[in-house]
């Protein structure tokens, strides 16, 4: 049963004057998740993107699990970017593990979007973690995205990754590349808050234990004066790593072979071990 006074706002949302459509759009969002079809309503059905996208934005409010089938449409098939961005983004803030809004998020990542892409990855972040009943069957699709030559898309996905956990291991040879020096692949420019490369050295640090490379890698990064900015983030991961990193670093910070920089990179690896 509709509360009252609904159906009166929905008309109003569903009308032309923008300024009025967004008023009421925003009501319906007040009354709670006995409002939702109507806010699908308006997000499926209304010709102005603008619209269209504010009751996406609305429909996350309430963090209600029956929006999501209308979000996951939103995001598959609504013509502005805009909207599926929006979409996505309300699939992050509500971040509930659906396996139905997962898979969505993941086939976004190849959007023709560089902002559904990000929006995309974003709520993937918030909503994998190592027990997702999606993650192995998006597996792949990461790894590959992780070639992306978006920045903030990147630095997304290795989080992602790494939010997985060690079931992620087939991802480490990428980001080995990725941290390689020159990397293999293109890094895109990613946030203030969210670098690729300081995110691949920490997903790194989750995902390959036990592996070698990985420590090669992360100690190459250390004994790189260029690369100053990583050398706190790969020494942390370094401890993460274990037993197989404790082996790699020499027990004694200082010898009188070691030049300064050397022996900096070790103790600061053995600090974090």
């Amino acid at each position: 049963m509709l509360a009252e006074g609904v159906p009166e706002i929905l008309a109003i949302a569903k009308g032309t004057d923008i300024s009025l459509s967004q008023q009421a759009v925003s009501t319906l969002g007040r009354f709670g998740v006995s409002a939702v079809p109507e806010l699908a309503d308006v997000l499926l059905n209304h010709p102005n993107p603008e619209i269209r996208r504010a009751a996406a934005y609305t429909l996350w409010w309430n963090k209600d699990h029956n929006a999501i089938p209308h979000l996951v449409k939103a995001l598959q098939t609504d013509v502005s970017p805009e909207v599926r961005a929006s979409a996505a983004r309300s699939l992050a803030e509500i971040g509930i593990d659906d396996v139905s809004a997962v898979m969505a998020l993941s086939k976004a990542l190849k959007d023709r979007d560089s902002s559904v892409q990000e929006n995309a990855a974003y709520a993937l972040r918030v909503i994998i973690k190592q027990s997702s009943p999606a993650a192995k069957v998006i597996l792949s699709g990461l790894i590959v995205t992780l070639k992306v030559p978006n920045g903030k898309v990147q630095s997304e996905v290795a989080s992602v990754l790494g939010n997985i956990g060690k079931e992620a291991n087939a991802a480490v040879p990428v980001i080995i590349g990725g941290l390689s020096a020159p990397p293999k692949f293109k890094i895109g420019e990613g946030s203030y808050f969210r670098d690729p490369q300081h995110s691949f050295i920490s997903t790194l640090g989750k995902i390959g234990v036990g592996d070698s490379n990985a420590v090669s890698v992360l100690i190459e990064i250390l004994k790189d004066p260029s690369r100053k900015s990583l050398h706190d983030s790969s020494a942390t991961a370094l401890g993460e790593l274990g037993s197989i990193a404790r082996r790699a670093i020499p027990s004694t910070p200082l010898t009188t072979s070691s030049t300064s920089s050397e022996a900096g990179t070790s103790s600061q690896a053995i600090l974090h071990l």
